[in-house]
């Protein structure tokens, strides 16, 4: 039976580019070139005469152990089969300045004496350590020596080396990928973090600079330190050359203590067995070379061990266990328990038949142990290959091995990894058969789960209800009568904080009924969804950019929802998602709390250090508030930052849009609608664009059509609805407008604009009665907007009620968010008419002038503002007042014949005082 082996958590597919040698191209290192052969046992010097020729050797994948390596041709015993150098070694510090720092071989007393090349037994070794040597030798070793002698550690100085190597560009930072890295436990790691301290402390302290350190993270220190700690070979140097391999073996026992350690590639592809068939030895210097000890047949894995082989089978297990992480099941330790189990026997009782009776029952309980302890690992190794092919979006791979799992085992867990890989890789009538034939799917909440998914990307929708059962919900998202409570929930790769299954369900139940066009139900399920588990956002998407919730009751849901400890920064991101019709500093607040970098951080959490402050999403919401309070340019110019950065984000494009249109920058609107067109033609936001460049540019026939083309691409585009009865209106379409209008308040009942553009065209008819109703029924979706305000004030005025309507403008200034901007102009001149009505002249004239604080181009308020002076009889004011605004508009009727009105009051006025003053 193939041994178990450090290398088993490999799956295939990541192997499959290494079989041939040399092929991976992200190593400086060929194997062929650290590798070479002779036939026959040739002497060392001998061998280093022989020409170097491919070894007769294969690297492939075992039956259960992952990489291995196999003889191509039968290899005599004592045949030396290659040699290989080695890519990273380092010194024993007690032999640091005994032997060479390159090779490891033992320097003469007259070497030591031979500068430049003290540290080393030749030139050639200087040339080829020269320049990671000189990096070394700017640093004071001399603390992390010493922490590395008094805690008997060897294998971070060979990572320190390999650090030097990659500074001085003589190796590169992902060199050791190819290793399996070892099983790391928390203490280790622990104790890893204090010796990658002392080693930056090392370097820092020789003022190398930052950004040539930057490779040196704690993570690759540690992930280096692990491939090295079980791929590492202790070099003990026999001293000369052997003949014979046994002589070789028996010189290697009696030599001293371990002059070094070093990295190998190829043999550390070399598996574990305690009765090996081949052995490194090393004569004077780490050249490893790796000898049979036995004959070898074509086909045969060569197998070395990793340990002494004299301990006995406990001492292996304990040594292979805790230095390797994996214990041994070679033939040698199934004969020792076997053998234990005959002594045990024997000792018990001495009657052979019932003895032999006894040993083949063990033999054959052993035997099918085995057997199926490596079916389960080799199972579990094509699980690894399926979700490793999932991560790669290799489907068809996945489909295929998920397939051959679900045959071996019938497991239910892989019957769903099959249906999930089938479902991945877009065969969804496959899925849901292979799901529906399972009787567990009447059991399993995940497996009805997915088989509604199915059937949702089959546009099965009453299917799709059925799969998921009956169950009812209020309006408040309240479930009940509910069968799911019966129904088990079987996940083995669910991790600790994953979304509740049973919001996932009333989300898929929202989907469904909106797809039938039943909106309420469908509401209720969304409300349901988020409330079962706050982290399902896609439920309180759809909520929001549906428009299916007023002002009010999304203030509701929010205080509904129970967030967990620790999710104290997703309520407030959610509270920027929805509506935002506050005053300015509150929301500002929000944004600022979001953007803070302690946010959620408590003093001892070192593991959370991130922040929200440059998050597109949350830029979006702030770009969306600035419009909605008529700062269109704060919001285009934080739209295209984030464009700039992320020019594939849909939401933040449908903002950037909107203030374009407002602002008027037709060439912008054209060029981002050339580009949504080419990039995503079945979209509907593409043809919104290009209806928004039309509109800009004052051609509403083409408008509406690409409006329309939009909302039959999707009909619960909201943004289209409106826009293209906007289109119609600006035609004075008034019957086509409407009908968009009360398309859109139908489907978005959440949102307060399409009944308020009802009011807009009822009034542009004179028609105030119903205007006002509409307006009023805006207001009850959301009654923060201070635009509805302002509507309301005009309607009033028109229908003569001027004190309600000064009562309106008054509401509607104290409900603008922000400080007043030029876009609330329209409204404070509107309030100084209805309070010139009123003939509260003083105010109307303080109105007046603020307007044209806001705006000195505005025709109607230096014409409002010099009549009210008129009124007043204040004829000189008024005169320059009509003035101002004739020069605005010269020809405007009003303002000639009261300018002229003005003149003949003024010289009455003139007359009068003459006749009264005394002659």
């Amino acid at each position: 039976m193939p041994p178990v082996v450090r290398n088993s958590g490999w799956s295939s597919c990541q192997f499959r580019q290494l079989l041939r040698f040399g092929m991976c191209p992200r190593f400086k290192f060929s194997l062929y070139a650290t590798v070479s052969t002779a036939a026959g046992s040739a002497t060392a010097k001998g061998e280093e005469r022989t020409q170097s020729r491919p070894p007769p050797i294969r690297v492939a994948l075992t039956e259960s152990a992952g990489r291995g390596v196999f003889a191509t041709r039968r290899i005599g015993a004592g045949e030396l089969i290659h040699t290989a150098k080695a890519f990273v070694s380092h010194p024993s510090i007690s032999c640091i300045n005994s032997v060479c720092y390159f090779c490891l071989r033992k320097l003469k007393p007259k070497d030591n004496s031979q500068a430049p090349f003290a540290p080393f037994c030749s030139e050639d070794c200087w040339n080829q350590a020269k320049a990671f040597y000189q990096v070394e030798k700017k640093v004071d070793w001399s603390i992390y020596h010493h922490y590395c002698r008094s805690h008997r550690l060897k294998f971070p100085l060979v990572v320190k080396r390999l650090a030097c190597m990659v500074i001085s560009g003589a190796a590169s930072t992902d060199s050791l990928e190819i290793l399996q890295p070892g099983h790391l436990s928390t203490e280790a790691i622990l104790k890893m973090e204090e010796e990658y301290r002392l080693l930056m402390n090392a370097f820092e302290a020789a003022n190398f600079r930052s950004d040539v350190l930057e490779f040196l993270t704690k993570q690759w220190y540690i992930e280096t330190l692990a491939r090295v700690h079980i791929n590492a070979f202790r070099i003990e140097l026999v001293g000369e050359s052997f003949k014979d391999v046994l002589s070789a073996a028996a010189a290697s026992v009696n030599a001293e203590a371990a002059v070094g350690n070093a990295v190998y590639v190829l043999p550390s592809f070399y598996n574990h067995d305690c009765d090996p068939n081949a052995h490194i030895i090393w004569i004077d210097n780490l050249d490893a070379r790796m000898k049979a000890l036995r004959e070898i047949e074509e086909g045969e894995e060569l197998r070395i061990c990793y340990i002494d082989t004299s301990m006995d089978r406990e001492a292996r297990q304990h040594v292979l266990l805790n230095g390797f992480g994996f214990k041994c099941s070679c033939h040698r330790v199934i004969l020792s328990n076997i053998t234990c189990i005959i002594d045990d026997n024997i000792i018990i009782n001495r009657q052979f038949s019932k003895n032999l009776s006894i040993l083949n029952r063990v033999i054959l309980h052993t035997t099918l142990n085995q057997h199926w302890k490596m079916r389960e690992e080799e199972i579990e190794k094509l699980r690894g290959v399926v979700r490793d092919c999932v991560s790669k979006h290799l489907y068809s791979s996945a489909i295929f091995f998920a397939d051959k799992v679900a045959a071996f085992t019938s497991d239910p867990a892989d019957i769903y990894m099959q249906a999930q890989a089938l479902f991945l890789g877009r065969h969804y009538r496959r899925a849901f058969h292979l799901l529906n034939a399972s009787q567990i799917v009447l059991r399993d909440l995940r497996f009805r789960y997915l088989a509604a998914k199915c059937l949702e990307e089959l546009k099965e929708w009453d299917q799709c209800l059925q799969m998921l059962s009956d169950a009812k919900v209020d309006e408040l998202g309240n479930v009940s009568d509910s069968k799911e409570g019966n129904l088990m929930y079987i996940d083995k790769d669910g991790e600790d904080r994953e979304i509740n299954i049973s919001s996932a369900i009333c989300f898929l139940r929202g989907r469904a009924y909106e797809a039938l066009e039943n909106r309420v139900q469908a509401r209720q399920w969304y409300k349901a969804a988020i409330r079962a588990d706050p982290l399902c956002y896609e439920a309180l998407e759809h909520l929001t950019e549906n428009h299916m919730l007023s002002c009010e009751e999304e203030a509701d849901l929010l205080s509904s929802l129970q967030f967990a400890h620790g999710d104290e920064w997703l309520s407030s991101f959610y509270s920027c998602v929805v509506k935002k019709h506050d005053k300015e500093n509150i929301v500002e607040d929000k944004f600022r709390e979001l953007e803070k970098e302690s946010i959620g951080r408590k003093p001892s959490d070192s593991s959370f250090t991130g922040t929200l402050k440059n998050n597109t999403d949350l830029s979006v919401c702030k770009a969306e508030y600035y419009h909605q309070c008529g700062e269109y340019q704060k919001c285009f110019e934080v739209t295209t930052q984030l464009l700039e950065k992320d020019p594939f984000h849909l939401k933040c494009t449908l903002v950037h849009l909107a203030a374009a249109v407002e602002l008027g920058h037709s060439n912008e609107l054209y060029i981002m609608s050339c580009n949504l067109v080419k990039d995503y033609p079945q979209k509907a936001l593409s043809w919104f664009a290009v209806g928004c460049y039309y509109y800009c540019i004052k051609k509403y026939a083409q408008s509406h059509r690409y409006f329309s083309k939009a909302t039959s691409l999707d009909g619960t585009f909201a943004a289209a609805w409106i826009g293209l009865g906007n289109a119609f209106a600006a035609q004075e379409e008034g019957d086509q407008a409407m009908l968009s209008y009360r398309t859109a308040a139908r489907l978005f009942p959440g949102c307060h604009l399409p009944t308020l553009y009802i009011g807009m065209e009822y009034m542009r008819t004179h028609n105030f009665k119903l205007a006002e109703q509409f307006f009023m029924q805006a207001k009850t979706i959301c009654p923060s907007d201070p635009l509805v305000y302002n509507e309301l004030g005009v309607v009033a005025y028109h229908m003569k009620e001027y004190k309600k309507a000064a009562w309106w403008f008054e509401k509607t200034l104290a409900h603008v968010p922000t400080s007043i901007t030029e876009t609330w102009e329209p409204t404070i001149v509107n309030l100084a008419h209805a309070l010139r009505k009123l003939e509260k002249y003083r105010d109307a004239i303080s109105y007046y002038e603020k307007g044209l604080t806001l705006s000195t181009r505005s025709l109607s308020t230096y014409s409002g503002l010099a009549y009210t002076y008129h009124l007043q009889g204040n004829y000189s004011a008024a005169i320059t007042y009509y003035h101002k605004a004739l020069w605005l508009k010269a020809d405007d009727q009003f303002c000639t014949e009261m300018l002229t009105s003005a003149l003949a009051d003024l010289s009455c006025q003139g007359i009068d005082s003459i006749l009264e003053s005394p002659s």
